[in-house]
């Protein structure tokens, strides 16, 4: 399967800006760069609605940050929804459709936090797991908030 390397509708959150707005783009590297890095899914929708962030952004100096309603951490960096993924079956390429929800939307679910309020909300949150992997036996932590939060590169 191939992306087909077409201009594609999405919607940015940018954190820095501490804006919402739509965009274009075309490809992964343009998703990269829209997003400054790897790109991670941070959560999707019923819809097929997807919101994809840098996947190393709370390892890196970051100048804004995120919440969204349904997820219950901090998200670094920039925000780009996407819609659902379309395949043509004929040729095996794929794009994906504009996003279902609305900039009006998601503005609703997006709020913006400072450094200052992501290393509060890390305080707040210290003893919670933050990295956790699930065995058979349970679920391991391996890092909690407090710590993590902490060691976030400054930017």
């Amino acid at each position: 399967m191939k992306q087909r390397n077409i201009k594609q509708a999405a919607i940015l959150i940018d954190a820095a800006a501490q804006a919402i707005r739509a965009v274009e783009y075309e490809g992964l590297q343009d998703m990269r760069r829209l997003l400054g890095g790897s790109i991670d899914m941070a959560y999707s929708w019923a819809n097929g609605d997807t919101l994809y962030v840098d996947g190393e952004g709370l390892l890196k100096p970051q100048k804004g940050f995120f919440m969204l309603e349904p997820v219950r951490h901090p998200l670094p960096g920039n925000g780009l929804l996407v819609g659902k993924e379309v395949e043509d079956p004929a040729t095996g390429e794929w794009w994906t459709a504009a996003p279902t929800i609305t900039i009006k939307e998601l503005r609703a679910l997006v709020s913006f936090r400072t450094r200052e309020q992501i290393e509060a909300w890390g305080k707040a949150q210290a003893s919670e797991p933050a990295v956790a992997f699930t065995d058979a036996q349970g679920t391991p932590v391996i890092e909690r908030w407090g710590s993590f939060i902490a060691r976030m590169p400054k930017a």
